[in-house]
């Protein structure tokens, strides 16, 4: 909400940060700053940089989600936008723009158009919810092609099709056309970083982009790049985390001794773990109170909801239909920072994708990127993946894309040393195949090959 926006500001400006608005873009500049006596500039101006809709026709009445949006929060009276809209993408700003179109003058009816299926939208369940209890109306697997003058509105129905670098189904065209009826378009299919606006500030981009240090540090030193200017659109969460990594970088550099020290609240872990099954075994229906009327109701029925990810999470082998994904328990381990480690079991995996669609983090796919029990030479050979596969009483281990031929004993005795690589990593492998082995020692049998005729 704007209060809650304007509560934020003000608890930055007494902490002493100064604020100045209105300041010409042209005046702005790295060298100025410095020449003003600024020792580092962190720079996060967002992704301002709207792709043109690619679509047929001669209605004017076509526009793009922030300049749409800058203005509804501006003065939403000015904005004619008819009685029916279309917004045409399917993240969190098309639905905001979509709640926001509806409560403009004279609309009464808005659409949303995406081009993808449902289960592939980039949408948060919470907009997405939001936006359909508002009475907004969804149009899946349909792409936009023209928009006449007279509000004709043509989309393509899509099909999905075999899997794209994102690892979701490709929506592909069927040739079979629809037409619907509305006054306005606004459309939200994604923005990026304003490279010219950048480059006026003093930096060079290059084939990487602008910054590509894991705090944001730019070829200039002490001057950082932040938040969505550095990684494309993201959440707001993900920005405040690229805000922290370079202040705290800063920090240090002032101070080489300095060292960010949070402490959570103390919470024995296995009671924390046994709620957390807890949870995971009922649902609990979204909040009926609004967070701005009553934030402590809100919050509770939240956090009765919140499965907790970032402790344990294990989605993975939730939804894997074969259960191929298995979590190992490491708790009170050395080397291991989570209760759970993955495992993949490649005799059972199908590649069906679950996994990876599934997967809260969104930094990779279980089946492809987990440490991997092999059962085969052949599957070994053919995969890229990080694992194991023995065969009597050799081990054939794959870590960073390097691999290693251990007696049995050999790699049992890294593993019971919890330190069998030259990299962390290496030694987490290791151990965790010592762990699994002697917990689970089945799991490394020869898999009988299935007979044709003869029920398994």
């Amino acid at each position: 909400s704007r209060e809650a926006i304007e509560s934020d500001v003000d608890f930055i400006r007494d902490h002493g940060v100064k604020f100045r608005f209105g300041v010409d873009e042209k005046d702005v500049t790295v060298q100025a700053l410095q020449d003003e006596g600024y020792d580092f500039v962190v720079i996060g101006v967002g992704t301002y940089s709207t792709r043109k809709l690619p679509i047929e026709g001669d209605n004017p009445r076509i526009h793009s989600s922030l300049p749409f949006l800058t203005q509804f929060n501006r003065d939403p009276s000015v904005l004619s936008m008819g009685r029916r809209v279309a917004v045409i993408g399917a993240g969190d700003t098309a639905m905001d723009c979509a709640r926001s179109a509806l409560r403009c003058p004279g609309v009464e009816e808005v659409t949303i158009v995406y081009r993808r299926a449902f289960e592939q939208m980039p949408a948060t369940r919470e907009e997405y919810e939001l936006a359909r209890d508002d009475g907004i109306a969804f149009h899946w697997l349909r792409n936009p092609r023209r928009f006449d003058g007279d509000g004709t509105f043509t989309v393509e129905v899509m099909t999905l099709g075999e899997k794209d670098a994102s690892g979701r189904r490709r929506p592909e065209p069927t040739g079979a056309t629809e037409t619907l009826h509305v006054d306005s378009i606004v459309y939200a299919i994604g923005d990026y970083p304003d490279a010219a606006a950048l480059e006026r500030l003093g930096l060079k981009g290059g084939e990487k982009g602008f910054a590509t240090t894991p705090t944001g540090e730019t070829d200039l030193e002490n001057v950082f790049l932040v938040g969505d200017s550095r990684t494309g659109p993201s959440t707001i969460v993900q920005c405040i985390a690229e805000g922290r990594s370079a202040a705290d970088e800063i920090c240090r550099r002032v101070e080489p001794s300095w060292q960010r020290n949070e402490a959570d609240p103390p919470m024995d872990g296995r009671v924390r773990m046994s709620q957390i099954g807890e949870k995971r075994g009922c649902i609990v229906p979204a909040p009926t109170v609004s967070p701005d009327d009553d934030p402590g109701a809100y919050g509770r029925t939240e956090l009765s909801r919140c499965l907790e990810c970032d402790f344990v999470c294990n989605k993975c082998v939730d939804v894997c239909p074969n259960r191929a994904n298995i979590a190992v328990p490491v708790e009170g381990e050395a080397l291991f920072f989570n209760p759970f480690e993955i495992v993949h079991l490649d005799a059972c995996c199908n590649e069906c994708g679950n996994c990876g669609h599934f997967c809260p983090w969104k930094t990779g796919v279980p089946y492809v990127d987990k440490p991997t029990v092999f059962s085969t030479r052949e599957d070994f050979d053919n995969s890229k993946n990080p694992g194991w596969l023995v065969e009597n009483d050799t081990v054939t281990v794959r870590s960073g894309g390097e691999t290693a031929k251990l007696s049995l004993k050999e790699a049992l005795g890294r593993g019971a040393a919890g330190a069998g690589g030259q990299t962390l990593n290496e030694a987490r492998l290791y151990r965790l195949f010592s762990i699994l082995h002697d917990r689970r020692p089945h799991l490394f049998g020869a898999v009988e090959a299935p007979v044709p005729g003869v029920p398994r």
